[in-house]
């Protein structure tokens, strides 16, 4: 199978396009960055041009397409009007798969998308939707618009919902990755009093689980989380403590953001039955994997 992977070199990418490698898919990886894995082909295609990447679609004539890419700063992509544009640029790359003929499109979406309950978990069919920002307004939007196009054409439509991930080079200023660089540093780890309840996956088990998504038969949307809610508290705690510097960690230095959930938890019933995908690494294993990056790269960052 031929699948074309957007923002390839990425945070998510680089595991996805791995893991659809290992399972036998030929992958053409798409980034605006240089890819470091060489068991790929990679292309340069602006994809806010319908035109050009019409004709790469037309010239590769891949059988699925996962659809990562939606580029905007860390610190304005919550309400930054650039997600008009990746809407944008997504119902194009849409319509061009559909006009071309791929088989099957996995979009990327997030759980920010839900309507967050307070007791239980988000399920796909029954935790309605809920407008919290232009970001995962747009997510939305892109969601409703796909699967209308791809309804009246051959191409399958998949939905991916992310929930919170960690892992080895994510951006240095999120929860695990802040807390890791402190703590390695020996400076005090300052955090909220952490009494949210989050669902966390390490990104290489997001990797998997999409690249199981791409190459099933599974339609509609997928939960890619753990699974399992934690306490920020608690992932803190766990961290401090596999890093043997309990006594950095600062826990209720940092305000509480105000209206921020008290829950958001994946039910990942679709994603274990139907695409057949179990997450794999517990968290005192990802979390040293992201103590062993930081500790090689955390003065590079």
């Amino acid at each position: 199978m031929r699948v074309v992977v957007t923002g390839s070199s990425g945070f998510i990418g680089e595991h996805l396009c791995s893991a659809l490698h290992k399972a036998g898919a030929e992958v053409i990886g798409i980034s605006r960055s240089q890819h470091p894995q060489s068991m790929m082909t990679t292309a340069r295609v602006d994809l806010n041009d319908a035109d050009a990447t019409a004709a790469f679609l037309d010239k590769v004539r891949p059988e699925t397409i996962v659809h990562l890419a939606w580029s905007i700063p860390r610190t304005t992509f919550w309400t930054s009007p650039d997600n008009l544009d990746c809407l944008a640029m997504t119902c194009s790359l849409a319509r061009s798969a559909a006009e071309c003929g791929v088989r099957r499109f996995v979009g990327i979406g997030t759980c920010f998308e839900y309507d967050w309950p307070n007791v239980g978990v988000c399920n796909e069919y029954v935790t309605g939707t809920r407008p919290h920002t232009l970001y995962d307004v747009c997510k939305d939007a892109s969601r409703r618009v796909l699967d209308s196009l791809f309804h009246s054409s051959k191409t399958a439509f998949a939905w991916a919902r992310i929930f919170f991930l960690y892992g080895p080079a994510e951006d240095s200023h999120r929860l695990v990755a802040s807390i890791s660089r402190d703590l390695l540093a020996g400076r005090p780890a300052l955090c909220s009093a952490g009494d949210v309840t989050r669902d966390y996956l390490h990104v290489a088990d997001a990797g998997a689980a999409l690249a199981a998504l791409a190459l099933s038969d599974v339609v509609g949307p997928v939960n890619i989380g753990s699974g399992q809610g934690r306490r920020i508290s608690d992932i803190v705690t766990r961290l401090a403590a596999v890093a043997e510097r309990s006594h950095l960690l600062r826990l209720g230095a940092l305000p509480t953001r105000l209206g921020d959930p008290e829950r958001i938890v994946a039910d990942i019933g679709r994603l274990q039955a139907e695409v057949g995908y179990v997450p794999t690494i517990a968290l005192d294993d990802g979390l040293q994997s992201c103590l062993s990056y930081w500790r090689t790269f955390g003065n590079d960052v």
